[in-house]
């Protein structure tokens, strides 16, 4: 599912007087406004959706290589038992 982001030319004006401790503190703020470099279009969505892909890639195949692994060592812990019991059952 392909999800899109749309923006709209708002633009946000904030303003307040807090007081902290007996200080007053003044803030201001203003939302830059849309610009081409800034605004939301359909390109960093499918940017996003191919990177979430790809990371999904990675760590299956990343899972596939440690799940390689964790056979191996079982291979080597059963070789491992199978050479006791035989010790065990000589002695």
């Amino acid at each position: 599912m392909k999800k899109f982001a749309s923006a709209g030319l708002s633009i946000l004006v904030a303003t307040g007087v807090a007081g902290i401790g007996g200080n007053e503190v003044q803030a201001a703020e203003q939302a830059q406004p849309k610009t081409p470099e800034n605004s939301s279009t359909e390109q960093p969505t499918v940017k996003a959706t191919e990177t979430t892909e790809q990371a999904i890639t990675e760590k299956q195949q990343q899972v596939t290589e440690k799940q390689a692994i964790v056979d191996q060592k079982q291979q080597v812990a059963d070789t491992a038992k199978k050479e006791k019991d035989t010790i065990d059952q000589s002695v």
